[in-house]
């Protein structure tokens, strides 16, 4: 549980910052943040990798969040809904503060916790010598 714990930490401080950053208010204080970027690349890159680890961190989430409701037992049933309550109220609250970006990353978020089911299916079939 401290590992999910920790992975939605870094999730969300790391979105938390790319909500804050990118102003999507107007369109002219967007256009001003995309032209200053040409002048501060920097900016760019720090967006861009904490957006990337939070995207990968929700996106592991998402998958932990799908094998346990495969394996819900009545021993671990409180924790792991608790866990899902808390998940969905990180992800509501930064819609709150930016929706137009969170439109754009939870998406991205579906598609790669997709991605690491379908991985994660495939390593345990490999080792049960299915391929």
């Amino acid at each position: 549980m401290y590992k999910r714990l920790l992975a939605l930490s870094i999730g969300y401080w790391s979105l938390y910052l790319v909500v804050n950053e990118i102003p999507t208010e107007s369109y002219p204080d967007f256009r001003r943040w995309l032209m200053s970027l040409i002048f501060q690349p920097f900016t760019f890159i720090w967006v861009s990798v904490l957006a990337l680890i939070g995207i990968i961190a929700y996106g592991v989430i998402v998958q932990w969040m799908a094998d346990d409701l495969r394996q819900m037992t009545k021993t671990t049933w409180f924790m792991r809904v608790l866990f899902c309550i808390l998940f969905i109220l990180s992800v509501y609250f930064l819609y709150l503060m930016n929706a137009m970006v969170m439109l754009v990353i939870l998406p991205c978020i579906a598609i790669y916790g997709i991605m690491s089911m379908t991985q994660s299916k495939n390593v345990v079939r490999r080792q049960d010598g299915a391929e």
